[in-house]
């Protein structure tokens, strides 16, 4: 239920998995037998029918605390909910970080600040319009993928901190610690899982800036679930939070199979001009959101690729296609 006014929102989540382990006890209290392969096929079909429905899709109102209830149990959920309320009427109720509750704030300034001259032996990298990125409040930048170098690449060219979808399978031992500490947030390919955008759109009420991966890949990684379609996603992000669409194009970083080992390759980052946030109603403005950013990464692309004067196919050099 959503009250539209209440002063205090809270979007209760888990995965799938979780929920669906908690159906097959209430099925097995019933006395009915619980089958956990079927009922997570359940669980997420019913997901993905409600995420998707033209009336009253379901997702985090653009102003609730988004509460992951994975290892709570209900009376915990019920403390952290009463916690919540009396912060809120305290006033105690704060979002100064720009980063996910499980994130390090020091360790993603380090490595933000490790990211501005780590690659120098590696890259000569020429970053273009910097001034273009907005210094404060919520944005949500979009950029061409290439490589799968290019998202720690950028981690520390924008002089503040960035949140980055990463692919789950990253997320493994002591390289999985690491991405968590430093505030990057796992998406799962072909499973339906909200806990992804409504992470990134915590981060953005925070007035902090993500970035999306337009096609659903970066280098050889799908983004996955109900988030696979990042360009749609990156709408939606923009329109729920009302920031600016960023998008960001980067040339130089993609080696083509069989192609030699280059030594300093150059790689152009070219800023575009911030788009204001979405406010079309509907899957018409998401749609009309999503065509005008893909229009302006190709502009940049395009531009690049000018100067390079060289052509690349499409798929190798990561341009953006319509799905």
């Amino acid at each position: 239920m959503v009250v539209p006014d209440a002063p205090l929102k809270v979007y209760l989540t888990a995965s799938p998995e979780v929920r669906a382990a908690r159906r097959g006890r209430q099925d097995e209290k019933a006395g009915r037998k619980a089958d956990l392969h079927v009922t997570l096929a359940d669980v997420e079909r019913r997901d993905r029918l409600d995420s998707s429905r033209r009336v009253s899709p379901l997702y985090a109102a653009a102003d609730a605390l988004v509460l992951d209830t994975d290892h709570l149990s209900a009376d915990a959920v019920l403390a952290k909910l009463r916690e919540l309320v009396a912060a809120r009427g305290a006033g105690r109720v704060s979002r100064a970080r720009a980063l996910p509750e499980h994130a390090l704030g020091w360790l993603h300034d380090l490595g933000r600040w490790i990211g501005t001259w780590v690659w120098v032996p590696f890259f000569r990298v020429r970053i273009r319009h910097r001034e273009r990125i907005p210094a404060t409040g919520p944005v949500v930048l979009v950029a061409n993928p290439t490589a799968f170098v290019d998202g720690p690449l950028l981690f520390g060219m924008f002089g503040r901190r960035v949140v980055f979808l990463v692919k789950a399978e990253m997320f493994a031992g002591i390289v999985g610690t690491l991405l968590r500490w430093l505030g990057q947030v796992p998406v799962r390919r072909d499973v339906v899982d909200r806990r992804p955008l409504t992470t990134l759109l915590e981060v953005l009420r925070d007035g902090g800036m993500v970035a999306v991966f337009p096609e659903g890949t970066r280098g050889t990684g799908e983004l996955g679930g109900d988030i696979g379609k990042a360009r749609q996603g990156a709408a939606w992000l923009a329109r729920s939070a009302s920031a600016p669409l960023l998008p960001v194009a980067v040339r130089g970083t993609h080696r083509p199979a069989g192609a030699a080992r280059r030594f300093r390759p150059r790689v152009d980052v070219l800023v575009g001009d911030p788009l204001p946030a979405p406010t079309a109603p509907g899957r018409d403005g998401l749609a009309a959101a999503t065509a005008q950013v893909t229009e302006a990464l190709r502009t940049l692309v395009r531009e690049l690729d000018n100067e390079h004067r060289q052509v690349t196919r499409p798929d190798a050099a990561g341009d953006v296609r319509e799905q």
